[in-house]
C-alpha cells in the first residue's frame, strides 16, 4: 500500500513544479530579469580579511569578520580634495587618489592625481597638462599615466616624468 502511494506523491510533486515554473523568452534574459545581483561600492584588499569603500570622502578600510567600524585609510581629513576614485599600490602601501574630474567625451575625463604615501597626501602629476588613466607599476615604484595621446612613466621616488 506504501509503494502504490509513493508513485502518486511523485506526481503530485512534479505537476506542483512544473505550474510553478514560469515561462520565459528572450526578453526577459535581455532585459537582465536573470542578471546575478552584483555588489557594488566595495574593493577588497589583498590580505583577503578587509575591504575598502569611498564614504564622505574618505577611504575607509573594513573587516569582512566583525562589525567594528572602519578605519581611515588617509592621515587627515582632505577637505580640499574631492575624491572621485583611487587604486591601491600592489604592495597597498600608496593610494593613488584621482580627483577634480572633468568630462571630455562620453566616457571619456581628465583627472587630477594624488598619492598617499609615507603617511602623507601630496599631489602628483603635476606637469601634466590633461592626465588620464594613471596606474601604478607593478613594482609600485611608478605611475602610467596618459597625457594629450601619449604615454607617461612617473618615477615616485624622484619625482621625474619620462616619455
Amino acid at each position: 500500500m506504501r509503494i502504490s502511494k509513493l508513485p502518486t506523491l511523485f506526481l503530485a510533486l512534479l505537476a506542483c513544479s512544473t505550474a510553478a515554473a514560469q515561462a520565459f523568452d528572450y526578453d526577459d534574459i535581455a532585459d537582465g530579469r536573470f542578471r546575478p545581483a552584483q555588489l557594488a561600492g566595495i574593493r577588497p584588499t589583498a590580505d583577503g580579511e578587509h575591504y575598502t569603500t569611498l564614504e564622505s570622502n574618505d577611504i575607509v578600510r573594513y573587516s569582512y569578520a566583525s562589525a567594528a567600524p572602519g578605519e581611515s585609510m588617509l592621515p587627515a581629513p582632505t577637505p580640499n580634495l574631492v575624491i572621485t576614485d583611487y587604486a591601491f599600490s600592489p604592495d597597498e602601501r600608496s593610494i593613488l587618489i584621482a580627483s577634480g574630474r572633468k568630462p571630455i567625451y562620453r566616457h571619456s575625463y581628465t583627472t587630477s592625481y594624488s598619492l598617499v604615501r609615507d603617511n602623507a597626501v601630496r599631489p602628483v602629476l603635476r606637469d601634466a597638462e590633461a592626465p588620464r588613466d594613471a596606474s601604478f607599476s607593478p613594482d609600485g615604484q611608478k605611475i602610467a599615466y596618459s597625457d594629450r595621446n601619449d604615454l607617461y612613466v612617473y618615477d615616485i621616488t624622484f619625482q621625474t616624468t619620462r616619455r
